[in-house]
């Protein structure tokens, strides 16, 4: 099952019950969203990456970014996460060591992963329970 428009909107409409029920910021518990996002992100595609997310606070729809780091030609261990100079310099202009480049991906308006991996509103809902007890608010 695919996130439609009205689920997007439903993750936000949670958020924001969340938020009130336990007199919290709601852009606490959107974190918490887009950090459960990048985590099957990251189960799906390579726990190696460094991917980032974040939902438009007004669609619900959720833009994922790979962060790789510039580093020296040779000094590459983790190919997932850096990029050489010479690589960054096809992507930016005088790319130095230590510079972040950022493959934007598309807007999300499926799902994350195939087959049973897929995200949807009782995974990350069943996050933010766990979140919110770690932060110390109770149960959701």
């Amino acid at each position: 099952m695919a996130i439609t428009s009205a689920n997007q909107l439903e993750l936000l409409q949670t958020a924001e019950a969340v938020a009130r029920e336990k007199m919290i910021d709601p852009d606490l518990v959107i974190e918490a969203m887009e950090e459960s996002l990048a985590r099957a992100a990251k189960s799906r595609y390579g726990a190696e990456l460094d991917i980032n997310v974040k939902i438009d606070r007004k669609t619900g729809g959720a833009t994922f970014t790979r962060i790789r780091t510039v580093v020296e030609d040779d000094m590459v261990l983790n190919p997932s996460a850096e990029i050489t100079i010479n690589q960054a310099s096809e992507l930016k202009e005088d790319p130095v060591v230590g510079d972040e480049i950022r493959d934007a991906g598309e807007r999300i308006h499926g799902d994350v992963g195939d087959g049973g991996e897929r995200v949807g509103t009782p995974v990350i809902v069943g996050f933010l329970r766990g979140e919110i007890r770690v932060l110390g608010f109770g149960q959701v």
